[in-house]
């Protein structure tokens, strides 16, 4: 079980919405879902190069309540927005979810 006083951080859940607008023109957007408490831990970082420019990543473990949650999903959490890399998985009553900071 967890215990609700280490949910310190409000992380925000993105959803894929379409759209249409008047033009017919189809539009995807990532929308705020649902706002949660959750748990954060570091899970390491790297440094890579795509066309010869370097890019941080860091990998977060994300840990709250069971939620209906799936990898189409994103996370927002301080102004950063990380995508989901596993299905989340499930411990009794808590999930954990392992995400990436999506590159700028």
């Amino acid at each position: 079980m967890v215990n609700a006083g280490i949910l310190r951080e409000v992380i925000t859940i993105l959803k894929l919405e379409t759209t249409q607008d008047s033009y017919g023109d189809i539009k995807q957007v990532y929308s705020p879902f649902m706002t949660l408490r959750a748990s954060i831990k570091y899970a390491g970082g790297s440094k890579t190069s795509e066309n010869f420019e370097a890019f941080n990543t860091k990998s977060i473990v994300f840990t709250t309540y069971v939620r209906p949650i799936d990898e189409s999903m994103r996370i927002g959490w301080k102004g950063d927005t990380y995508i989901i890399n596993q299905m989340p998985m499930v411990n009794y009553d808590w999930l954990e979810i392992s995400a990436e900071r999506l590159k700028d």
